[in-house]
């Protein structure tokens, strides 16, 4: 999903945590029209699966984005993605627990 980090940007400008400068916005609209040309090629395109995909982006940026602001609380200086190294490893690890629960019980 290459809108995520689009979305992260313009939320996190909203959220006063980025500051949007030219450079910026000329990369985020290079990649967004990289986005818009890759998709413009779908024929049957399903507008309820456009609304549910925009709606993992949006949420997925929300969910960095507040993951930010509370470490930034803490006084920590990590920006979201290089925070999701050190979540990452947590949430597989329980997320692991819980599917192999779920595998076994269904044996």
């Amino acid at each position: 999903m290459h809108a995520v980090p689009v979305a992260v940007f313009i939320l996190g400008v909203a959220a006063g945590l980025e500051v949007m400068s030219g450079r910026m916005l000329l990369i985020m609209s290079v990649i967004s029209f990289g986005v818009l040309v890759a998709s413009y090629g779908e024929i049957n395109i399903s507008w309820i699966g456009v609304v549910y995909q925009m709606g993992g982006v949006v949420g997925e940026a929300l969910r960095l984005i507040f993951m930010e602001i509370f470490v930034k609380r803490k006084g920590l200086k990590l920006n979201p993605i290089s925070l999701m190294y050190y979540v990452s490893p947590c949430r597989y690890t329980f997320l692991l627990v819980k599917f192999l629960k779920l595998c076994l019980s269904t044996l």
